[in-house]
């Protein structure tokens, strides 16, 4: 798989409270709702860290472009996928996280470990 991100267009549907684990690692979910009139979709995205600051002041129907990576891992013989954020296009206006790292269009996955601190075996 190639380090180029994917775009989900679409609207702001839900904004969901930012969750902090005992590592220190945060992350906030963004769901969009993608424009197809007959089958809409919605595409929960997350965003780690630094980035949760992008979605802070988003509003339900906002209609948005999200860059995002998509990210896999094992986990005891388990597979999973995400959607991971890290730029967002909103009127036309590129948004970014207040410090940007030097791997933008790679950020580091979080682990399965990690996001599975809150109790939960499956981190989605």
């Amino acid at each position: 798989m190639s380090n180029d991100s994917t775009q989900v267009q679409g609207t702001v549907h839900a904004v969901l409270p930012l969750q902090s684990f005992d590592s220190g690692f945060t992350k906030r979910v963004l769901v969009i709702k993608t424009d197809d009139d007959k089958y809409p979709q919605f595409i929960p995205i997350e965003f780690i860290k630094d980035k949760t600051s992008l979605i802070a002041d988003l509003q339900e129907g906002q209609a948005l472009t999200a860059h995002v990576n998509l990210r896999g891992n094992e986990f005891k013989g388990k597979y999973y996928a995400s959607v991971q954020g890290w730029r967002l296009d909103i009127d036309g206006q590129e948004q970014h996280a207040q410090s940007r790292p030097q791997a933008q269009a790679n950020p580091a996955p979080a682990t399965t470990h990690e996001l599975a601190d809150d109790g939960d075996d499956i981190p989605f």
